[in-house]
Parts: structure tokens; sequence; C-alpha cells
């Protein structure tokens, strides 16, 4: 029986038998597709961003409010820190991208100021 066969009909979790490898595969994953850049002194930044809206409306109407995110780690050698950076925008903004992608901008300077990316 399949391991989802198994889970649409009992109702539980199917075990995991492979152990630490496949932890270690997943983990490989998911930095590779969450890699965003690695800095001219050896740091990558991974991070996931998303982006939302409040209230009803075209993205010009003040009564929405724009919110942007991304949360993230950068590693350099046995070197890493986690950040989660929030964003948000009443005004209609000049930068047309999406929130989200502002917000990382605005945490990659950040970082770079620190000394961390």
């Amino acid at each position: 029986m399949s391991a989802k066969r198994q889970l649409s009909e009992t109702g539980e979790r199917p075990q995991c038998v492979a152990g630490r490898g496949v932890l270690t595969v997943i983990q490989g994953m998911t930095k590779k597709i969450t890699l965003v850049a690695t800095s001219g002194s050896g740091w990558t930044l991974h991070g996931k961003t998303g982006s939302g809206g409040i209230g009803a409306g075209a993205p010009s109407q003040a009564s929405v409010l724009w919110l942007g995110w991304f949360v993230g780690h950068v590693a350099h050698g046995d070197r890493e820190s986690v950040f989660v950076t929030s964003y948000s925008d009443r005004v209609e903004s000049a930068d047309p991208r999406p929130p989200g992608w502002i917000a990382r901008d605005i945490a990659t300077k950040i970082l770079v100021e620190m000394g961390l990316y």
C-alpha cells in the first residue's frame, strides 16, 4: 500500500523509514530552492518572499494596506543567522514590484550594514 493511500485510508501519517538520510536530502533541496544569491565575500542568502494586502479596492486606493515579508537566513562557513523582514505601505508606491520584493531589498541592505552579507 502506498504512503498516500495509507494516509487517506487510516488518517495517520506514514512513518519515515529512511531516517536522517531523508532529512539531509530535504535540507539540501530546500537550500537549493531558497538560494537567492551569494555575496562577493562568500555569504549565501536564502529566503522566501511573500506579499498581500488588507482592505478592498485597487492598489491605488489609500484604504489598502500593502504587506510584504522576507524570511530567511545567511550563512558563511560555520556562521549562520536567521532573519525576518516585514514591510507595509499605505500609499501607492512608485516602485511597481510586489511588496515582498521590496522587503527582500530592505533585508539585504540591513544584512550588508551588519556585515552579514
